[in-house]
């Protein structure tokens, strides 16, 4: 069964479409386009200068989570900006695990929209919304993995644009490794990252590359976190391919996830960890429910009569995933009992079945 996306925001085309637009407008037209009025950010400063400053997309803000000092980094350009949150101590996120030498914290696109009292909120291309600004300067970040807000304070530092940073092949190669032995680590189940051919030499550029295999190691972990997820991705993955392409997308075929990317491109030359993770929980679920209805269709037993059939499920739906379980496994428990009304227990007693065998051929 192949599961294949080439995942778009919505809206992407139509805000290409507008950005081309801009680009060709003279000066004059795209103040047009885009009035100060309307610009998210007209009520969080004071000075045109600092405006312009900002659509030029040359600022770089520094902010401090105040309940425990973690640090992430926000640069718009007024509407459009990217995230970076920063590795700390002893930062369990894979993010900061997967590469000791160079950095591989994921970089967020967000979209900053008008909210009430004149807030910004800045959303991912999946919707989350991951920053708050207000009117009066204050900051509320939701940090990856976190659905609480934390209030946050500008620190003044100068500090790069937010970019992929360029690293070489032997840094995807040394990712690949690494990322082999997290996520088989994550999953109790070997799961092997691999550069597929044709594979660059160790001293050629790997930006997009080394950055795709951080994402695709983190969409897995993210997955594995519900114990569910994790117990799925043991048996239906074995091998995360990266593959070189003229777009980023990613498919599930035969147990190979196979992640593209796109050279040259930075940030739109690959997919974030939450459009990878959001395609594998979808493929994954799709998978269950394939092999239940299989396992349905040789192991039902049926009675049938005149107010309607009803379908008791098989052995092998007590078991295997673990469908009485929260997280990962409740989309499938709450199928799974609105079709068949018998216990796993009862299910599984043979007095039971052989009751309702015995009544089936009408012997009772």
């Amino acid at each position: 069964m192949l599961h294949h996306c080439k995942w778009r925001t919505l809206g992407h085309a139509a805000l290409a479409a507008a950005v081309g637009a801009c680009l060709l407008a003279t000066p004059a037209t795209a103040q047009q386009l885009l009035p100060q009025r309307d610009d998210p950010f007209s009520a969080l400063v004071g000075k045109r200068g600092d405006i312009r400053q900002r659509e030029a997309g040359g600022v770089v803000e520094r902010y401090v989570v105040a309940t425990d000092n973690r640090v992430f980094l926000f640069q718009s350009d007024g509407r459009n900006g990217r995230l970076k949150f920063l590795c700390g101590d002893a930062d369990p996120r894979i993010d900061c695990r997967i590469d000791a030498e160079n950095p591989a914290e994921e970089i967020y696109q967000v979209t900053g929209v008008r909210a009430s009292r004149g807030d910004v909120v800045y959303r991912n291309r999946e919707g989350a919304e991951m920053l708050r600004l207000a009117s009066y300067g204050s900051a509320t970040v939701f940090w990856p993995g976190d659905d609480r807000g934390h209030a946050a304070a500008r620190s003044y530092s100068e500090d790069p644009p937010i970019a992929l940073p360029p690293v070489l092949a032997e840094t995807a190669y040394a990712r690949v490794q690494r990322a082999t032995a997290l996520v088989s680590a994550l999953t109790g189940a070997p799961i092997v990252f691999e550069i597929a051919a044709p594979a660059p030499a160790p001293d050629d550029d790997a930006t997009v590359l080394a950055d795709a295999i951080a994402r695709a190691a983190k969409a897995i972990a993210a997955v594995a976190e519900d114990p569910i997820g994790a117990r799925v991705i043991a048996s239906k993955i074995n091998h995360v391919r990266l593959a070189r392409g003229s777009d980023a997308g990613v498919t599930l075929d035969n147990g190979v996830v196979t992640v593209s990317y796109a050279p040259g491109r930075d940030l739109e030359g690959r997919l974030s960890s939450s459009a990878i993770a959001a395609f594998l929980r979808i493929a994954l679920i799709h998978l269950v429910f394939a092999q239940l209805a299989v396992s349905r269709l040789k192991s039902a037993v049926i009675r049938g009569n005149d107010r309607g059939d009803e379908t008791e499920f098989g052995d092998s739906s007590c078991g295997g995933f673990g469908f009485d379980r929260a997280g990962f496994g409740a989309v499938v428990e709450g199928i799974a009992r609105a079709r068949g009304r018998r216990t796993c227990a009862e299910r599984r007693s043979g007095v039971y079945r052989q009751g309702l065998r015995r009544r089936h051929l009408g012997l009772d």
